[in-house]
């Protein structure tokens, strides 16, 4: 897949972040990213919404969606109704803490299909000047 330059540049602070904050290298660059083992999203914090910008091969299969659908879903539509609260909730302790290691959350497919991921990391995504502009999850275990 062909990405732009400044979603690579968006994604090289991705991993910059998961390294700053975990002692641990995610991926080497987009490419690897893009075709892990594990899944991987990253939504951008944009003036009234949060937007994915970023979704590899594995989490595009569970969410049963193109990378077009991917990345024009705003975030919170991600999650079943009842659980953008408690997500909501998450992505706010994120940002104050910085990351969370152990999220666990009921989430919805395209297709409607409800599963649940476990042991998720959930981390800030820094600019250069260490501002959150988004934040990203890696996860491997769901239900």
């Amino acid at each position: 897949m062909e990405f732009s330059p400044e979603l690579k540049s968006y994604i090289d602070l991705v991993l910059q972040s998961y390294q700053q904050y975990t002692g641990e290298k995610l991926a080497s660059n987009i490419d690897e990213l893009y075709n892990a083992d594990f899944i991987c999203a990253s939504h951008y914090f944009y003036e009234d919404d949060t937007r994915f910008i970023f979704a590899n091969l594995k989490a595009q299969e569970l969410w049963e969606m193109s990378w077009q659908e991917f990345t024009r879903l705003e975030s919170r539509y991600s999650a079943a109704k009842e659980e953008q609260a408690a997500r909501e909730e998450l992505l706010t302790k994120v940002k104050e803490q910085g990351i969370i290691n152990d999220y666990q959350g009921l989430r919805i497919s395209k297709s409607g299909k409800e599963f649940r991921i476990e042991k998720a990391c959930v981390w800030n995504v820094l600019d250069l000047s260490n501002k959150i502009i988004g934040q990203a999850v890696k996860f491997k275990d769901f239900s």
